[in-house]
């Protein structure tokens, strides 16, 4: 039995979603289970279910992720199919010890530790949030190394320190808007190469009757044309 809420949401109507990736599929933890997902499990936010985040294995014998949608009574189920995940532009990298590097559109992060920053030269002691006179939690630091103050309009070379946790730090530094234009271009190029390829491979048969996937397929390609310009920025993926 599902835990009272008086804050629930309306649910979503059912929807079956042909990716790229694979299939993503929202509705009523009745019809997930009327599709042989998760059957006799107790799901997210109920009692003996995960908080959050429900993993199974789908009847076609994939990985499936099941989350409660925004307070509702519907939940999303994401199953990807191997072979098809999309590579993420927002991995970490090594930069140094104990720093790792993300590389954004209009900026790289570099996330660790404040002593490991300062060693990479990335900060100053003086600017690391909760500094006498410092926001405690997030401040940004023109070029010439003085905090931004209140109604400093330009953004320019600004780079923006951040605590994520007790012991870590994250400092965003924006790079050229010629660089900007290169990574973002480099990646709907690589977008493009990608659904290019998935398009030529076989796809396992959906759990719902044909007519219904292809009638989520259509909707799908119709979203796609509407949404094509302008280009979205690739995204962190939590």
């Amino acid at each position: 039995m599902a835990e009272c809420n008086s804050t629930m949401r309306e649910p979503r109507p059912f929807s079956y979603e042909t990716l790229d990736w694979g299939d993503l599929i929202y509705g009523t933890k009745d019809e997930l289970q009327a599709l042989g997902i998760a059957t006799d499990v107790a799901f997210p936010g109920e009692i003996g279910g995960p908080k959050r985040i429900l993993k199974v294995i789908d009847p076609r014998g994939f990985h499936c992720k099941i989350k409660r949608w925004r307070g509702s009574d519907t939940f999303g189920a994401s199953i990807v199919f191997p072979g098809r995940e999309l590579n993420s532009y927002l991995e970490p990298e090594f930069f140094c010890l104990g720093v790792l590097k993300i590389n954004h559109t209009w900026r790289d992060t570099f996330r660790g530790s404040a002593d490991a920053l300062i060693a990479a030269g990335l900060i100053r002691q003086e600017h690391i949030p909760g500094q006498p006179g410092l926001n405690k939690v997030s401040v940004r630091i023109q070029p010439d190394g003085m905090p931004v103050s209140r109604g400093f309009k330009s953004a320019e070379g600004v780079i923006t320190i951040t605590r994520v946790s007790k012991a870590t730090l994250e400092v965003g530094v924006p790079v050229s808007k010629a660089e900007g234009k290169r990574r973002l271009a480099a990646f709907h190029d690589d977008l493009d190469a990608y659904r290019q390829r998935m398009q030529s491979l076989p796809c396992p048969p959906p759990l719902v009757p044909k007519e219904r996937a292809l009638e989520a397929q259509r909707r799908r390609e119709q979203m796609r044309l509407v949404w094509s310009k302008p280009r979205l920025e690739p995204m962190v993926r939590l």
